[in-house]
């Protein structure tokens, strides 16, 4: 961008808000694939199906890292609380395991998700049973479960085996739909397990291989679904540079996006050239070594 100059001197603080206010419409925008399509409506119908007493049946999102499973999880949590006729005070839970859960933890951190007091539960038999009351007196619908790969990466087998049964006793006794969202190996815990297979039997795979299906509807819609249109030339680099490179994420691809949209926006510019998009990626991908 006419030489790579600095930028944070050449531009005014109204230059910088405007900057500002256009990346928040950018940021706020989701670029849907077909594949996230199917995912909202389906997580629409079940929040329904629950609050209507029809049985709900549960989703894996899976993916591999910055394939964007998370920020699709932060939209089902978006659209169910904005459902109006779902009847109840909570009707969306989150949580993101840590690293090498257990059904204790997993139980206990639903419980604090939910604000819900269980310090006078003595025993796990005690404080499962008020799980599942809590999820029926604040009339749950859906529950949302991050990182669930932890469950099976680098855990004892007990464990692994704990939290499966929990996952069936929970798909048994409440009617909520589940959703575990991880990396690929997170099926591990329905491999052999009918149960599991028969209440979960929706898939959502996120792809980070952006030249082809739903990775290339991705980049269009991101490219184009922002507040600055982009030239065919920074939109054929912008691709480009993200088909070629390795391990490329929902992740990246929003930075160079946002990079050469600000680029643009601070420049005054009514579109996205190939100059902006060069100098996003030079930012973007900066790597700096000195000898």
């Amino acid at each position: 961008m006419e030489g790579s100059r600095e930028t944070s001197s050449r531009f005014t603080p109204e230059d910088w808000r405007r900057a500002a206010t256009q990346l928040a419409v950018l940021s706020k925008t989701v670029h849907e694939t077909n594949a996230l399509r199917l995912l909202f409506a389906k997580m629409v119908h079940e929040a329904r199906s629950a609050a209507y007493g029809m049985p709900a049946s549960g989703v894996w999102i899976l993916g591999d890292p910055g394939s964007g499973k998370t920020t699709a999880l932060e939209e089902c949590e978006r659209r169910i609380t904005a459902m109006v006729d779902l009847d109840s005070e909570m009707p969306v839970v989150v949580l993101s395991l840590l690293p090498r859960p257990t059904m204790h933890s997993l139980v206990r951190d639903l419980l604090k998700q939910m604000k819900y007091p269980f310090s006078s539960a003595r025993t796990f038999s005690d404080r499962a049973e008020l799980l599942f009351a809590a999820i029926k007196a604040l009339r749950v619908r859906v529950i949302l479960i991050d990182e669930t790969h932890h469950i099976v990466e680098g855990n004892r087998t007990a464990n692994q085996q704990a939290l499966r049964n929990l996952i069936k006793r929970l798909l048994d006794e409440t009617n909520v739909c589940l959703v575990l969202a991880g990396l690929p190996e997170t099926t591990r815990l329905r491999d052999g397990d009918a149960q599991i297979d028969s209440r979960m039997p929706a898939e959502v795979t996120l792809s980070t291989d952006y030249s082809k299906g739903d990775g290339e509807a991705l980049v269009a819609a991101m490219l184009h679904g922002g507040p600055l249109r982009f030239d065919e030339a920074a939109s054929e680099r912008v691709i480009e540079i993200i088909v070629n490179r390795e391990k490329a994420s929902a992740r990246l691809l929003g930075k160079v996006i946002q990079e050469a949209t600000k680029a643009a926006v601070l420049l005054k510019s009514e579109r996205v050239s190939l100059a902006h998009v060069q100098h996003a990626i030079s930012l973007t991908l900066l790597r700096v070594s000195e000898k």
